[in-house]
């Protein structure tokens, strides 16, 4: 068992972290999102304590935040490059990808929902229409769902999946930690899965996103 300090290096579809230790810059291992401490997201500094599995990978058994600033100094930070300022749920917008809680409350009252990377569609200061990912590849009726393109570039450290055809509305209070931004392929990608859904001003928005990071690249 070891008790060290680490960074957290990278987010999966599945709404889980990597992690490496911090004097190493390779993942590790997982960090399960129900042992993520507030406030944590890629590039944060924690004390994972974890073991070696019967496979010989290493299963977190807690990770505690934040380390005290005295020893912060002597940490080797490998983060993925993010914006000078992360943006915070003040700056939500067309385009990031963030981690959300996804609820269900209509068939299910007592759900308390689940975490997974989501792309920001439209929203106010009160709720956001998102397009969730996943790491499964096909629907439940065995049709594949649509890959996301060049994950790495927007923020995620695995390959995934758009979740389906249709947006999924979250409050506010839902929308986490932020990974990324989405590229020109991920949004052309979203326009043709789920342009029957989408409304007439959200295609307007998509497409003019779309068209400034073509004129960007």
């Amino acid at each position: 068992m070891r008790d060290r300090p680490c960074v957290i290096s990278g987010t999966r579809p599945d709404g889980s972290l990597t992690w490496h230790a911090a004097d190493a810059r390779q993942p590790r291992g997982s960090l399960p999102i129900e042992l993520v401490p507030e406030g944590v997201r890629v590039g944060s500094e924690v004390r994972i304590t974890a073991e070696r599995d019967a496979s010989g990978n290493w299963k977190v058994l807690e990770c505690a935040v934040p380390i005290p600033e005295r020893e912060q100094h002597s940490l080797l930070i490998a983060p993925r490059v993010q914006p000078p300022h992360t943006p915070t749920h003040a700056h939500l917008a067309l385009g990031q990808i963030r981690l959300t809680n996804v609820r269900n409350p209509i068939e299910n009252s007592l759900n308390t929902g689940k975490n997974r990377p989501a792309l920001l569609v439209s929203g106010n200061d009160k709720q956001w229409r998102i397009m969730g990912f996943t790491t499964k590849s096909h629907y439940e009726d065995g049709q594949p769902r649509t890959p996301i393109p060049n994950y790495i570039a927007i923020g995620l450290d695995g390959p995934g999946y758009f979740w389906g055809r249709r947006l999924t509305r979250v409050d506010n209070i839902d929308i986490g930690s932020y990974i990324g931004n989405a590229d020109h392929a991920l949004l052309t990608s979203l326009l043709n899965l789920a342009r029957s859904d989408l409304y007439m001003e959200e295609i307007a928005q998509v497409r003019q996103a779309t068209s400034n990071l073509a004129k960007a690249d």
